[in-house]
């Protein structure tokens, strides 16, 4: 049996034959149509990130003191004894502000039996990034990826000014959260279609 009409050889050959995607093959693997939409996605991920990474800073932990027998213009001569003082009752907090002008916790008195309330809101905001990673999913591969980023994009500017403005603290909370879904959501299907438009090394240098 010659080398020619060998089964094992013929099957080898099959093997080592990598399939090749036909459009790939005629205008390359990325180009530039290519690199000017994946930097669009990125510019428009950005404020998406933003608002991920800013969680950090609403709610950090400041010395506060009870403000009802002091004077307004106390801030930096505050015995050590008030600060952080939970024992005595209280009707109006004072926070220091060397470092923080205002945070949710100097906005709503978040302080002594109400300290676990920022703690609540961080946790509510991240779990709409559980919501947001499963809506992205369903909503982009009903109306697309485009279409999605521009719904997801205007939904985290409107609930991002509207939180701003909140009066109210479980308000302010379910707009965060809000926040969090179209933030994350966003951002997944801007990497998605980022993924989708690169081809061969393109997809791991992304």
């Amino acid at each position: 049996m010659t080398e020619e009409t060998d089964p094992a050889l013929q099957m080898s050959t099959k093997q080592e034959e990598t399939p090749t995607d036909q459009i790939v093959d005629v205008i390359g693997e990325t180009g530039r149509w290519q690199l000017e939409k994946i930097l669009i996605v990125f510019l428009v991920s950005i404020p998406g990130l933003a608002h991920i990474f800013v969680s950090a800073f609403v709610a950090p932990k400041r010395d506060f003191w009870c403000a009802d027998d002091l004077p307004d213009d106390i801030d930096t001569d505050v015995p050590e004894f008030l600060k952080n003082n939970c024992s005595i009752s209280c009707a109006k907090y004072s926070y220091d502000t060397t470092f923080w002008e205002e945070t949710i916790t100097s906005e709503w008195d978040l302080v002594c039996g109400s300290s676990s309330l920022p703690v609540i809101s961080k946790m509510t905001f991240f779990s709409g990034f559980a919501v947001g990673t499963f809506v992205a999913g369903i909503v982009s591969d009903i109306w697309g990826r485009k279409m999605s980023i521009l719904l997801f994009s205007f939904l985290m500017l409107a609930s991002g000014v509207a939180t701003s403005f909140m009066p109210i603290f479980p308000a302010f909370v379910l707009l965060w959260w809000l926040v969090g879904v179209a933030a994350v959501a966003n951002f997944t299907v801007a990497f998605v279609w980022t993924i989708e438009l690169a081809a061969g090394k393109w997809k791991i240098i992304l």
